[in-house]
């Protein structure tokens, strides 16, 4: 009897036990869903917190491309906000901050004028966070923007001066840049421009308006250095040159290719024509002789100009563009994509020859004389050409016989025709990094 008490005891304690045991085993899966649900919870917070932050990020970069893409001009704040508002982050709006620092305060470039820094701020809420008594995580996203080749006219000259104005009031439309100082001589002696920015200072010049003009920039590249190759120099000639010297009108227009000993028009009011095409002037230049001045036309047209490089008097020489063009001359570059799309002068590198452009007439296209000073006298159209770069050593502007003249020059009514063929080649910028 004992020993049948016994067992039904020892019954009744193991069924205690499993019902103390299964109701463990309840509480440790409560636990563990309860984790396992916060682990998840967790995870969709992360995950849409992480979405929003690439949102913002986004935003930030594309306000800071359009930030550089504008940074020489006066409508920067305008545009960084339109393309954050576009993106989805309206200033003051939601609880949204778009904090805008030219120049950037912070960073590998804080302190540079060159570029511009948008911070986009907002809190963003959470889900499950809040059963820990979060609400919200604040959240913010910063991007560095700068020009990419925002001037459309450059002066290269790293000491003494690289912009010059005598006896000119100059208006441009568009930054200038200048790799050392800014001169002026004479009366006027007046520049105008969204921006004129100089590595150096400024003597003798009247900026309009005078908080325009910024000093103590940094050095700005050369900004077809790495994008244009010289055409083929036919030198099979230089045996015995030839100068191609124009007496008479050119009823069947000139050919392309290379000109050793160059081209001189030595009679005032012809009419030399152009075909479509590069001429190489491989010695002597393109030139209108002393007291002359003639028509140019042609479409389509770049005038390359080199020589061989060893000085002195020659036939095959260094010579320089010297042209006195006559109120009808017009002179457009090639808009059709190749390599010298855009293109209207350009100037072997090692050629250091002074361009001198003065009269009328019409011009359309890039101005490139990289090592060598250019003068010009008119605006030759620019005004109202689709686009007008000049890039020189040094860029000298003259009033007409030195008696004062107005230049205007134009950067902003068509592109699609720039070296590089991207349109509104000028006004477009890259992200600056950190």
């Amino acid at each position: 009897m004992k020993e049948k008490n016994s067992v039904q005891q020892r019954k009744v304690a193991m069924t205690g036990r499993r019902k103390g045991q299964a109701g463990q085993s309840l509480v440790l899966v409560a636990l563990s869903l309860a984790a396992l649900l916060g682990m998840v919870g967790m995870g969709i917070d992360m995950g849409f917190l992480r979405y929003q932050k690439g949102r913002m990020q986004a935003a930030a970069d594309a306000a800071a491309l359009a930030g550089g893409a504008e940074l020489q001009y006066s409508d920067l704040n305008t545009a960084i906000q339109n393309a954050a508002s576009v993106n989805g982050y309206t200033d003051g709006s939601n609880g949204i901050t778009v904090t805008i620092h030219h120049p950037p305060q912070s960073g590998a470039h804080s302190a540079d004028a060159n570029y511009v820094e948008v911070i986009l701020s907002q809190s963003q809420p959470v889900f499950f966070m809040n059963l820990l008594g979060v609400n919200s995580m604040p959240m913010t996203a910063r991007a560095v923007g700068t020009g990419v080749g925002n001037y459309c006219v450059y002066g290269l000259a790293t000491s003494g001066t690289s912009l010059f104005v005598q006896s000119a009031s100059v208006t441009l439309k568009c930054p200038v840049v200048g790799d050392s100082n800014l001169t002026g001589s004479g009366s006027p002696a007046t520049l105008a421009a969204p921006n004129v920015a100089i590595v150096g200072s400024n003597t003798g010049a009247t900026v309009n308006p005078a908080t325009n003009l910024n000093t103590g920039i940094s050095t700005v590249a050369d900004p077809f250095a790495s994008q244009l190759t010289a055409p083929t120099v036919d030198t099979s000639c230089a045996a015995h040159p030839t100068q191609t010297i124009i007496t008479a009108s050119t009823g069947t227009p000139l050919t392309p290719g290379t000109y050793c000993g160059g081209i001189l028009i030595s009679t005032s009011g012809i009419t030399v024509n152009f075909s479509s095409g590069t001429y190489v002037m491989y010695g002597g230049g393109l030139q209108t002789a002393t007291g002359v001045s003639a028509i140019l036309s042609g479409s389509g047209v770049t005038i390359y100009n080199t020589g061989n490089h060893l000085g002195g008097s020659c036939t095959t020489c260094d010579g320089q563009v010297f042209l006195n063009l006559a109120a009808t001359s017009s002179i457009t570059a090639p808009t059709a994509s190749g390599s010298y799309e855009g293109i209207l002068f350009y100037q072997d590198p090692l050629t250091t020859n002074q361009a001198t452009l003065m009269g009328t007439g019409y011009l359309e296209g890039v101005y490139y004389f990289p090592a060598a000073t250019l003068e010009i006298e008119s605006d030759f159209g620019s005004s109202t050409a689709g686009f007008s770069t000049l890039v020189a050593k040094e860029v000298w502007w003259y009033g007409a016989g030195g008696s004062g003249g107005s230049k205007t020059w134009n950067d902003d009514d068509d592109f699609s025709h720039e070296h590089d063929g991207d349109p509104d080649h000028r006004r477009r910028g890259r992200l600056g990094g950190s």
